[in-house]
Parts: C-alpha cells; sequence; structure tokens
C-alpha cells in the first residue's frame, strides 16, 4: 500500500484465467481485522485496553510486564521495617500502586491527597491504595499528612521505576508555567532532604491484579500524576465490572 492511500489492491481469486491475474479495490474500512487483534480507545492521554472480556487485559498505555514486578523485596508498611515480596500487594485483590518521586515534594503531596478523595470508592469494589518510594525520608510526615495512614512501602532498589522506565526529570520543567501555577495553588508541606539522586526519576501510577496490569503510567513533564476518576475506571476494570 503506498503512503497516503486509503485503498488496497489484492489479487483476483480467478488467477487461472487467460487473461492473467486481475485486481480489484477494497476499502479499508470494509476490511475485517484478525481476531487477534485488540482495538484501543484513549482518553486524555491515557490508553485502556479494550479486550473482549473484562479480565483479558495484561498492559495498559506501556510496556511493563507483571513478572518484571513480581518478587521485588520492599519494607514495610511504613513504619515497618519487614521486608516483604511485592508480589503481596495485589495477591488477594487488585492494587492501585503510585509511586512517589520524592516524599517532600509538595506538588507530589497534592497528587496523592487528591486520591484520598475517591478512597471510599476504591473501597467500594474492593481495590487497595498503596504508596511507595524508593527512600524514607519525610515517610512519617508523607504519610500523615498526605496519605490518610495508608500503606507505604520502601523500594530502596527502585525496582519498580526501573521496569516502568520512568525518565529522570528536567530542571527546566520546574520553570513551565503549568508547573508554576500548580505550585501556587498547592498547600506548602514537606521539605527539601529528600532532593537527591534518588529523586532524580519522576514517579508513576500502576493498577495491578494477580492476572495482570491493567494500567501504567509516568508523571509528565508537570510532575502529575494519573487523575483519581482515571484509575477508577482501571480499577474496576481490573475487578472484572462492564465498562
Amino acid at each position: 500500500r503506498t503512503a497516503g492511500s486509503s485503498r488496497m489492491k489484492v489479487a483476483s481469486e480467478n488467477e487461472g484465467n487467460d487473461a492473467g491475474p486481475s485486481t480489484s479495490e477494497i476499502p479499508l474500512a470494509s476490511q475485517k481485522l484478525p481476531e487477534q487483534v485488540v482495538m484501543v480507545s484513549c482518553e486524555e492521554d491515557v490508553c485502556l485496553p479494550q479486550a473482549p472480556e473484562p479480565m483479558g487485559a495484561t498492559e495498559a498505555n506501556g510496556s511493563t510486564k507483571l513478572e518484571q514486578l513480581q518478587g521485588i523485596k520492599l519494607r514495610g508498611p511504613y513504619p515497618s521495617q519487614n521486608l516483604v515480596s511485592s508480589s503481596l500487594l495485589w495477591a488477594q485483590r487488585p492494587a492501585v500502586i503510585m509511586i512517589v518521586r520524592r516524599m517532600g515534594c509538595s506538588l507530589c503531596r497534592h497528587s496523592f491527597k487528591k486520591m484520598l478523595q475517591l478512597k471510599f470508592e476504591f473501597d467500594k469494589i474492593g481495590v487497595d491504595l498503596v504508596a511507595i518510594s524508593n527512600q524514607d525520608i519525610y515517610a512519617e510526615d508523607f504519610v500523615q499528612d498526605a496519605w490518610g495512614g495508608l500503606p507505604l512501602y520502601i523500594d530502596e532498589e527502585d525496582r519498580f521505576r526501573e521496569a516502568m522506565g520512568a525518565p529522570v526529570y528536567k530542571g527546566l520543567w520546574l520553570c513551565k508555567p503549568a508547573v508554576i501555577k500548580k505550585s501556587c495553588t498547592v498547600s506548602v508541606s514537606g521539605g527539601p532532604k529528600d532532593i537527591n539522586k534518588k529523586a532524580n526519576r519522576v514517579g508513576g501510577d500502576l493498577v495491578i491484579a494477580n492476572h495482570g496490569i491493567f494500567f501504567e503510567r509516568n508523571e509528565d513533564s508537570t510532575f502529575s500524576h494519573t487523575e483519581p476518576s482515571v484509575l477508577l475506571k482501571a480499577a474496576r476494570k481490573a475487578r472484572g465490572f462492564a465498562e
């Protein structure tokens, strides 16, 4: 097919004619897609899988495999120093995993506070909310101020962000009008003690069940996590609810 063409030529079934093979034009719109193709719809720059069955998708808008996130050693839930396997977080029921860039960041905390506003909706469908950080500086204050006492685990080796391919953020992002505007609207909390090499990658969000990853997204250049309503939609899908 040539670039920009909206039609495709196919060989005629009657290739044995003396006149030689002929061609007919079939509009692409009328062609049947292979059954294994899964169409994807996009909303607000976030793609959710439209599988034939609610539990059929194992990836969302990323390339992380469930196997990459299983068996990661985490400390917690904070303040516990016990080592646990990451697989336990979604073994019994799906979980929304929010990975915080740094717990002393007011912008980061703002996204977690927004999630708490819909906590009752996640409770109703049986989905857990879990935070993960790669360091424990400001952990106690973060859990109380921004996370309502919900579970926080420490991923000291940063395996989650590594698996998700979380990019290193650029200092120029802090000068973006959208970032400056947001900074003026959030309450100031936390502090700068956790500004170090461990905080140079963006955070992100996952919706995981024991049968697959239903959603994943890294923070964007305005340091914004996924809207809670979008995560709720993916969580409902992970629980097998119809759209």
